[in-house]
């Protein structure tokens, strides 16, 4: 459905997706937490130019565990995002530079160092990571 507006209002759902009708109606309102998480999405991609115009490179398909990872390189910025879609904690190796620093810029900015060319990382359940290398 689409995003839902504090400046509109909205009646309640009454119908499921396949149109049959719902045991008692859903209200609709405004997710404040989501409209904050996109915001912050935005903003990661506005102030990084590789997540806009660069190179994308799968790096990491693991449908076992449900992990999936790319690069995005562009004029000496890269980023690897990694996302997982399980329901559980899933702990990720990543082939990157020897002796590098990568930046999480959607989780508190917490620092990963490369490892034997590789960095170790969890992702929580149903989240994901974007690392800016430094």
């Amino acid at each position: 459905k689409p995003m839902v507006w504090n400046d509109l209002k909205y009646d309640d759902e009454i119908y499921l997706p396949d149109q049959t009708k719902r045991n008692r109606p859903d209200e609709v309102g405004v997710n404040n937490d989501l409209f904050e998480h996109y915001k912050k999405l935005i903003q990661i991609r506005n102030e990084n130019p590789a997540l806009q115009l660069g190179d994308f490179e799968t790096i990491l398909v693991d449908d076992k565990n449900e992990l999936f990872a790319f690069l995005r390189n562009y004029d000496n910025e890269k980023i690897i995002v990694i996302l997982n879609n399980n329901n559980k904690i899933q702990v990720s190796e990543i082939k990157v530079p020897a002796n590098t620093r990568w930046k999480d810029l959607l989780n508190e900015n917490a620092i990963f160092e490369s490892s034997k060319s590789k960095i170790r990382i969890s992702i929580p359940a149903k989240w994901g990571t974007i690392l800016k290398l430094l």
